[in-house]
């Protein structure tokens, strides 16, 4: 799911990705700000030359949110102008069972150490 949301940008789709997030992600950014925020970090990063899940980790609660369970997906990914960088999308299961994307959090890695992007949406 996490994997098939990412493309979504990858492709143009912000509009997509938004739809498809669940209702608490939405609640935290408008559809405008999250277009113009994708939008300001595909111009930061480029378009994505790879990307592959490394790992996922599985939480029942997280900070300020409601009880889950959640799964925060951590993918390996390069970009065009950002070779080495991690993001990480995390996903709630929802009452009906799907999971829906509630937070996306990119970060660039520089000599194995990792640094936030700037164009961040909160808790998004």
């Amino acid at each position: 799911m996490a994997s098939n949301w990412l493309k979504l940008a990858d492709t143009g789709d912000e509009n997509g990705e938004w739809d498809q997030a669940s209702p608490i992600f939405q609640s935290h950014i408008t559809r405008p700000d999250w277009v113009r925020t994708i939008e300001n970090m595909r111009h930061q990063l480029g378009r994505t030359i790879s990307r592959e899940v490394s790992g996922v980790e599985k939480k029942k609660t997280l900070p300020g949110m409601p009880d889950g369970p959640y799964a925060i997906v951590r993918f390996k990914s390069s970009f065009e102008k950002l070779p080495k960088a991690t993001e990480y999308v995390t996903v709630i299961q929802e009452k009906d069972e799907s999971w829906k994307v509630v937070g996306i959090q990119s970060k660039r890695v520089i000599n194995h150490t990792l640094t936030s992007v700037p164009a961040q949406s909160s808790r998004a």
